[in-house]
């Protein structure tokens, strides 16, 4: 699902400007209580890729975002 993720951010960031690394961990976050509660539900951490960033909420992220007129992309 990540990989799906970045890919749709890729192919985003490519239109305008082309760099993967640089630009999914702009666009790519994770939500952190998700994070924390397959933490606690797995007894263990759960790794993310490079790219993502975290945020305490994801869907806060979101509707933030969309407020500021972003499009929501569903992976």
């Amino acid at each position: 699902m990540m990989n799906l993720a970045l890919n749709n951010a890729t192919n985003v960031a490519q239109a305008d400007h082309g760099d993967r690394g640089e630009h999914a961990s702009y666009l790519f976050k994770a939500c952190g209580n998700t994070q924390e509660n397959m933490s606690k539900a797995e007894n263990k951490e759960i790794a993310l890729v490079s790219e993502a960033k975290v945020v305490k909420s994801g869907v806060v992220r979101v509707m933030e975002l969309q407020e500021r007129g972003w499009s929501y992309v569903k992976p």
